[in-house]
């Protein structure tokens, strides 16, 4: 039976864009392999890390979520642990509750964005432009006028 898994992993940040494709086509291999599948792969890019991990300062982070059988998971971690090409990894399991509460989360994400998108755009009500939408301009003008 196929379970679903959300993998990170971090690859050495100095790899070039082929290096990082074979790294990441080696992973998809041995998903396959062992029966899985790959549903989504982010690669997130080189970022920062929280610390310093022997002297990296960076690394290029790929997130993927995938479906795989149980007993798959502990050769993935040993590829990981084996491998010169990834430093950092995290293989989360993911109940059925977890994918339905990601899914409401996303879609609420979604729609708060939309609105907030909606709210800053011309003719949107006004709300969210930077500056207060001109309010000490009108004050100014009023003060001309009860001077004059």
């Amino acid at each position: 039976m196929l379970k679903n898994y959300e993998i990170t992993f971090i690859i050495e940040p100095s790899y070039d864009e082929d290096k990082i494709n074979k790294v990441v086509g080696g992973f998809t291999e041995l998903i396959q392999s062992h029966g899985g599948s790959v549903d989504r792969t982010e690669r997130m890019g080189k970022k920062r890390l929280a610390y310093a991990i022997g002297k990296r300062q960076y690394g290029y982070y790929v997130y993927t979520e995938v479906k795989l059988p149980g007993e798959a998971v502990a050769p993935l971690k040993r590829w990981f642990a084996l491998s010169e090409d990834i430093f950092r990894h995290l293989v989360v399991f993911m109940t059925e509750r977890d994918i339905k509460f990601k899914q409401i989360t996303q879609e609420i994400y979604k729609k708060e964005m939309e609105q907030r998108n909606a709210s800053t755009r011309p003719g949107g009500g006004g709300r969210g432009t930077r500056g207060g939408g001109g309010g000490g301009r009108r004050h100014h003008e009023e003060k001309q006028s009860t001077e004059a």
